[in-house]
């Protein structure tokens, strides 16, 4: 947002007809709450330096087989190699659009159709041992109850289960001790 990087995340990127979507989108978009004119920068091939892509391109450029809408193939995918060879015209464009692709951020799907949520009930107002809440005894506030979002990979589903368990093992342990 206005030049500052607000989050990072490498991953799966999906195109689609309404704009991105896939891991690597669900990693920062709860970064991007309240921040105004937001974007994504998009490095298509991350292994290889500018310097390297600029001197594969130039090479395969020579190539009298290859034509200028196919320079890219082999390096990305078919549809985004058309579009960069369509709208750069040289080399070094190119390559400066492969190494940092710009789209700006205008919006979301909204709640119904979310896959990633943020919010919920502030984890300092829990106990994280025992789950129970600090303000009201005997409540126990778990997974995603609470203002606590992990990355993509299960992480969210770890947590709701071991909140569970550290939860269920406290009221095991309170109510034991009461009989």
């Amino acid at each position: 947002s206005n030049g500052e990087v607000l989050a990072f995340s490498e991953g799966d990127l999906l195109f689609t007809e309404y704009g991105i979507s896939g891991s690597a989108v669900f990693n920062v978009s709860g970064y991007l709450q309240g921040v105004k004119n937001p974007s994504v920068s998009i490095e298509f091939l991350p292994n290889i330096s500018k310097c390297e892509l600029v001197d594969i391109l130039t090479e395969k450029e020579k190539m009298p087989h290859i034509n200028r809408e196919d320079l890219l193939l082999g390096l990305l995918n078919k549809q985004i190699g058309k579009i960069i060879t369509k709208h750069y015209t040289s080399i070094n464009e190119m390559v400066d659009r492969i190494k940092d692709y710009r789209i700006e951020i205008t919006g979301n799907l909204g709640f119904n159709y979310a896959q990633v949520t943020k919010g919920g009930i502030d984890t300092n107002s829990v106990n994280p041992f025992t789950m129970q809440s600090k303000l009201v005894k005997n409540l126990y506030l778990v997974g995603e109850l609470l203002d606590v979002d992990g990355d993509c990979g299960g992480y969210n589903l770890t947590f709701a289960f071991l909140s569970g368990i550290a939860s269920g093992k406290n009221i095991k342990k309170l109510y034991s001790s009461e009989r």
